[in-house]
């Protein structure tokens, strides 16, 4: 090992402090980590949320809107607290249709 690669253990590890931007420390995410967000109606898909973005349980993430009227149709909350890692490019949501993916 070189110098840095040790630094950068004693810094995961609470060491040491040290500000590096050379690579990630990772996770591995198992399917019981993703929550898929459906919607229940169909109509104009209106995300409020980013890709990456940390949101708590209860956060309106989403809403769906009449294809008619524009009239609100329901709004998507949050199930649980976690990250937003994929939002559908779609402007229209099928009813039963994924929407999001969040992890845990």
């Amino acid at each position: 090992m070189r110098g840095n690669e040790y630094t950068q253990i004693w810094n995961t590890k609470g060491i040491v402090e040290f500000d590096h931007h050379r690579g990630y420390i990772s996770s591995v995410i198992t399917d019981d980590d993703i929550i898929v967000i459906k919607s229940a109606e169909a109509g104009f898909f209106d995300c409020k949320v980013r890709v990456g973005e940390f949101v708590r349980k209860g956060k309106k993430i989403a809403r769906i809107l009449d294809t008619g009227s524009g009239e609100l149709v329901v709004d998507i909350t949050a199930p649980e607290d976690g990250i937003i890692f994929f939002i559908q490019s779609n402007p229209l949501a099928f009813a039963n249709s994924q929407l999001m993916l969040m992890i845990r």
